[in-house]
């Protein structure tokens, strides 16, 4: 028996390949910047940024792909900047 899924959730094969191609295009560019362990979190995110940004027909993967990794490099800096608060203000207590 299929689960049902609302047509929101459902994509045609053409956005699904446009996906992969998408994913696979970002991983690429992304695999020297991540070790063996931070890799698949890395790849998960990068996933999960992608399949959340709108899917249309005639959505190009470069568009996906550009928009996934601009996402995660915001992330990235933000979670950055956080760390350094924290360490900053750990390491100068008022």
């Amino acid at each position: 028996m299929t689960p049902n899924r609302p047509p929101e959730l459902m994509m045609s094969p053409a956005v699904l390949d446009t996906v992969g191609q998408a994913l696979d295009l970002a991983r690429l560019e992304i695999a020297g910047n991540y070790g063996p362990e931070a890799s698949r979190t890395a790849r998960d995110r990068l996933a999960r940024i992608i399949l959340a940004n709108p899917l249309c027909e005639d959505t190009t993967a470069e568009v996906l792909k550009r928009a996934g990794l601009a996402s995660m490099a915001a992330a990235e800096r933000g979670r950055g900047s956080a760390s350094r608060r924290t360490h900053r203000a750990q390491r100068d207590p008022q």
